[in-house]
């Protein structure tokens, strides 16, 4: 029995895009790991307050369509990325603080992986 596309249920290019995701990753915890101690903490520190930021400052009612798809303009960086990635990554921590602290992340109702493959690219090429 052979399948045809349309019957997958992951497409391949969602499939690349989180493949390109998880590498942007890995170059993000691989110059991380060059860092002494404290300069690590304070990185992921850094970007857990920027995305408490970026949440307070992203109007998900208008920047999210009827699909749940974030507008290109309010897509976050890299490191705000992994933030909302490993925070989506637990659903029932992810739902109840969505309720309890930040509501409007309701609103985002899927990861923003297609949108945000370009940072692959752009993110290879910086060291910081």
């Amino acid at each position: 029995m052979q399948l045809s596309d349309t019957s997958l249920l992951v497409s391949l290019d969602l499939v690349k895009s989180h493949i390109n995701i998880v590498a942007a990753f890995h170059t993000f915890f691989a110059n991380l790991a060059t860092k002494s101690g404290a300069e690590k903490k304070c990185i992921l520190q850094r970007a857990c307050q920027q995305f408490t930021i970026w949440m307070s400052l992203c109007d998900f009612a208008q920047s999210i369509d009827f699909m749940g798809n974030l507008s290109d303009d309010k897509l976050p960086p890299l490191d705000v990325l992994l933030v909302l990635y490993s925070y989506m990554l637990h659903p029932l921590s992810f739902f109840e603080d969505a309720v309890r602290l930040h509501p409007k992340l309701l609103l985002l109702k899927r990861f923003p992986l297609q949108e945000m493959v370009w940072i692959y690219f752009w993110f290879s090429r910086i060291h910081f």
